[in-house]
């Protein structure tokens, strides 16, 4: 069955819960609202894995955290509301791909945060885009297109250290060159891998139960390794403490809204308004660390909010 196929079967009791907005190719106030708590949660998160002494080691105690504390929530709705078994198959293969993503966060997390979350975060809704026109034939205007590219820009600014072109041009070879810069590429394309096969299987499976039986695929995915390794897991559990209820907690609650959203609007929307969280980042580090706020960064922060303001109002 081929993907357009699979989106336009879903049935509409139970497996679907769209709305005749995403049907006109919108992003609704309430998809956008989603999106917005989610990058609040999701800067939390991250920053505690930033933190963190082994990154891979917090991340995968995070998971089975988190999978501990939503399964009953989980079991219950599964029980609620029946879904056809091939949403499974989705899930799966979203718990596969996340494996690679937190195999590679913890990898790009060891170099400067500054260089590598807005590179992934950046590259990430361009593949999107093109894949969902591609694959998914969602209905674009051409407003949300220019908000995408003022996010995508935006994320870009916030890297440059001066507004000039050997500025760019000193910025791109950093991102190519740089083994931080190549991480942080092969995480936006992974995020991008992951944001497509979860649009899809949200169409079938509630998002809760959807992104539990992922999650316990990524995380059997390293429980080997893990297992053989007690020593060094049960030292990060201990450091790590109440951190781990944050990733537990907050990885999960932050991506079940962002697949909500996926449900009120395109995937190729919903990617780049999560850069929010991004901004949320600049906002953080200016006017809670005090560290400098150059005018790329400036530039780039209000970049963001025009993207984000376009997709809304004129996706």
């Amino acid at each position: 069955m081929q993907i357009r196929q699979v989106v336009a079967t879903v049935p509409a009791n139970g497996g679907w819960h769209g709305t005749h907005r995403e049907a006109s190719g919108g992003m609704s106030g309430r998809a956008l609202l989603l999106v917005v708590a989610a990058s609040s949660i999701h800067v939390a998160w991250n920053l505690s894995a930033k933190r963190s002494s082994n990154r891979l080691v917090f991340l995968w105690l995070g998971l089975g955290v988190g999978l501990l504390l939503y399964a009953p929530l989980a079991l219950w709705l599964a029980l609620r509301d029946p879904f056809p078994w091939r949403g499974l198959g989705f899930a799966a293969a979203s718990g596969i791909i996340h494996s690679a993503y937190y195999y590679a966060l913890s990898r790009m997390y060891a170099h400067d945060f500054s260089l590598t979350y807005p590179t992934a975060r950046g590259v990430s809704p361009v593949l999107v885009t093109i894949a969902s026109l591609a694959l998914l034939h969602e209905p674009l205007r051409p407003g949300g297109v220019a908000g995408i590219a003022c996010v995508v820009a935006g994320v870009g600014f916030l890297r440059l250290r001066a507004l000039s072109l050997p500025g760019a041009r000193q910025a791109a070879v950093e991102t190519i060159h740089h083994p931080a810069g190549r991480l942080a590429l092969a995480t936006g394309g992974i995020i991008a891998a992951y944001s497509l096969v979860d649009k899809l299987g949200v169409s079938m499976v509630d998002p809760v139960v959807y992104l539990w039986c992922s999650h316990f695929v990524a995380f059997l995915g390293y429980s080997a390794t893990m297992v053989s390794n007690w020593t060094e897991v049960a030292a990060e559990a201990k450091r790590a403490g109440r951190s781990l209820l944050v990733v537990g907690i907050g990885q999960n609650l932050a991506y079940i809204l962002v697949l909500n959203a996926m449900r009120l609007a395109p995937v190729a929307y919903v990617v780049p308004a999560r850069e929010v969280s991004t901004l949320l980042g600049v906002l953080v580090g200016t006017l809670v660390l005090k560290e400098p706020a150059p005018l790329p960064k400036l530039a780039g922060a209000a970049m963001i909010v025009a993207g984000v303001a376009l997709i809304s109002l004129k996706g």
